[in-house]
């Protein structure tokens, strides 16, 4: 079957961490566009090139355009916007990570995503880095549907696309958000069946768009889980250069830390008051009190703060998430089977 080229309709990156679940609904009954090398969707003449070389990128404080070479010799202007709904979106077609305008270059080679209007033609995005195959389009996420495969629904409702297991890529250093509507995808497909509404078609390739911000986050939190979820590996402890060894306790996965051992040697007096059952931190004019079994708890800002986390008693033993010494102020790396917490100030 032919490959479709179909230019996305809705173009905001998303920047939440996905939806929890899959959204559930009809199917729109819009008839299926046409195939073309090239083509235009109805409402606003979006076109989507092949490739195609720019000549000049000019991204001034009151003028922003490029121009590319079109393959009749001609010039095309294309204006865009750097801010607002309308900021045209620039993607790197082989990470799905998302780029600034620094970026490209006289010479370039792209696609380009442009709409044709009285004042002008409007750049909505532009794919960087092209692959040899290149992608169908960038489309945004509609709707979620699927039992033993997933579907997303794309190009306003016109097109379903099955995506088989091994068709979502992203780069090994950090997780996969969770694919939810209002994402946005770059995707390679073949049209199975156009006679339906929507058109029936199977992804070979999917890239999830992520800005800068959100890998960033990503590695974070990879970092994070490498420190308090590994495998139960970590069993000593090393403050600021004070070894404690086979201190640390796992509960549901997480690592416990003693609470006046740790807290000490970080440079906190810990006090116990019986009649209250909890103990208390200070540390110059910071204190906070950790009650077993209901939270830590301390004054910012005139309002108190609590910590999720549940502290616990072992051997007589006051223990508390690792994490919370993080929330302290503290630097915690894991090396080896050690735990590593400095905390100077």
């Amino acid at each position: 079957m032919k490959k479709m080229r179909i230019a996305c309709v809705a173009l905001a990156l998303a920047v939440g961490l996905g939806c929890g679940g899959q959204a559930w609904g009809a199917e729109p009954t819009e008839p299926a566009a046409q195939a073309g090398a090239t083509m235009a969707v109805d409402m606003e003449q979006r076109i989507l090139t092949d490739r195609i070389q720019i000549r000049q990128v000019v991204n001034q404080a009151d003028e922003h355009y490029l121009l590319a070479s079109v393959p009749n010799g001609q010039t095309l202007r294309l204006d865009f916007a750097v801010e607002g709904e309308e900021a045209a979106l620039l993607v790197d077609a082989q990470t799905g990570i998302t780029a600034d305008w620094a970026a490209v270059q006289a010479g370039d080679w792209v696609m380009l995503n442009y709409s044709q209007r009285p004042q002008g033609n409007i750049l909505h995005y532009l794919l960087l880095n092209l692959p040899e195959d290149l992608p169908n389009g960038l489309f945004t996420v509609e709707d979620m549907a699927g039992l033993l495969e997933s579907r997303i629904l794309v190009d306003n409702g016109r097109l379903w696309v099955r995506l088989p297991k091994g068709v979502w890529l992203y780069p090994e250093e950090y997780y996969a958000l969770s694919l939810g509507v209002g994402h946005q995808v770059l995707l390679w497909y073949e049209v199975e069946d156009d006679s339906q509404q929507p058109a029936q078609a199977l992804a070979s390739k999917m890239l999830h768009l992520y800005s800068p911000q959100e890998i960033l986050q990503q590695k974070q939190d990879k970092q994070r889980a490498d420190m308090y979820y590994n495998d139960l590996q970590t069993r000593h402890l090393l403050v600021n250069d004070v070894e404690l060894p086979d201190v640390v306790r796992y509960v549901h996965g997480e690592p416990y830390l003693p609470l006046r051992q740790t807290a000490e040697n970080c440079g906190f007096t810990v006090e116990w008051l019986a009649e209250d059952e909890a103990a208390i931190l200070h540390k110059g004019d910071w204190q906070a009190r950790v009650v077993p079994y209901k939270g830590v708890f301390w004054l910012a800002g005139g309002d108190e703060q609590a910590y999720y986390g549940l502290p616990r008693i072992y051997d007589d033993t006051i223990c508390v998430p690792a994490e919370l010494f993080e929330i302290f102020g503290a630097d915690i790396s894991v090396s080896g089977q050690t735990m590593i917490i400095n905390l100077t100030n």
